[in-house]
């Protein structure tokens, strides 16, 4: 991936500061770490990604199983999610006054 440069992103997409506030990535350089990690070093990024984003009802153990030669491929093997804890309950400590979805 080639890095542009900053002064030439500012004119393709304006972030608002209260987007940028709540931003996981806080600037090019960080997103260009990021990358390069996930290519890198997948197994370890997405591990990371999985246990730092999302609740786990029962953990991994493995992040991946993948034999691109026969088009397999399996992630977060052993592990079990609740999409319903992940996407709706886990949220309800801090912002159950807000709306979850608006439709």
């Amino acid at each position: 991936m080639s890095s542009v440069p900053a002064s030439q992103l500012k004119d393709l997409y304006p972030v608002v500061d209260r987007v940028r506030a709540g931003a996981h990535i806080a600037s090019q350089a960080d997103y260009q770490t990021m990358y390069d990690r996930s290519v890198q070093d997948p197994v370890g990024f997405w591990g990371d990604m999985a246990k730092r984003f999302l609740d786990w009802r029962r953990p991994f153990d493995r992040v991946m199983d993948c034999s691109f030669n026969q088009g397999l491929s399996s992630w977060f093997i052993g592990g079990q999610l609740n999409v319903s804890e992940n996407c709706i309950d886990r949220h309800l400590e801090k912002r159950a006054d807000q709306i979850a979805i608006l439709w």
